[in-house]
């Protein structure tokens, strides 16, 4: 049976992906990725948007259901790729994750649009996000802030999704980053994550091939 996977990536925000799968891919390289995995009987739509902010819902969410509507998918994804470095001013102050409000509006963004995928589309699935590493771990005070950031983002999106009946969780933190400690060597001959959040090529095929696992258990 072939596998269409729909993926809607929204690098340095939120992504997601649909499988029989469609996938829009969080970094590109990881649709690319599954893209390649069509030995398997896997076909992807790659949906992906760039430099989107998900907190002020503007990553073409309300054409997401137009779009699995069309493909009729098997699974879709949806990975937020960046939202740590998103905030908003109140009142002079510079809201991150982990203020009740920035988690709130955050929270009310991605549980709507994961209940109008859940409503449509096939089995839908979004992801946690690993912590930042590289040039984000180089100052101590820096390091414990965006795993913080982090720490608060995906505890966001383990609520949505149990606020959205047939939504999963596929754990990408957890398995990049396994007991908080993060990998990056994939023995070849770059890092998992180059600029410390965005997947290079090589690494990019063992977690397609992981995430594929995932969707297909």
């Amino acid at each position: 049976m072939r596998f269409l996977l729909a993926t809607f990536l929204l690098v340095v925000s939120t992504a997601v992906v649909h499988a029989d799968v469609v996938a829009k891919p969080a970094p590109y390289s990881l649709g690319w990725s599954l893209r390649n995995l069509h030995g398997q009987g896997v076909a992807v739509e790659l949906m992906g948007k760039d430099g989107c902010n998900m907190l002020e819902d503007t990553c073409q969410g309300s054409r997401w259901v137009d779009q699995v509507r069309s493909i009729h998918p098997n699974a879709s994804i949806v990975y937020l790729a960046g939202v740590f470095l998103y905030g908003f001013h109140v009142n002079g102050d510079w809201h991150t994750a982990c203020r009740r409000d920035w988690d709130d509006k955050l929270g009310r963004v991605l549980t709507l649009r994961l209940a109008e995928l859940a409503h449509e589309s096939g089995i839908v699935f979004t992801a946690t996000v690993p912590y930042p590493v590289g040039p984000y771990e180089n100052d101590r005070n820096d390091r414990r802030e965006f795993h913080e950031r982090v720490d608060c983002i995906n505890r966001v999106i383990r609520k949505a999704a149990a606020q959205v009946p047939g939504v999963r969780v596929l754990d990408v933190g957890e398995h990049l980053c396994p007991g908080g400690v993060c990998e990056q060597d994939v023995g070849a001959s770059e890092p998992i994550r180059p600029d410390g959040v965005h997947f290079s090529i090589d690494a990019s095929k063992g977690l397609a091939r992981w995430v594929y696992e995932e969707l297909r258990r």
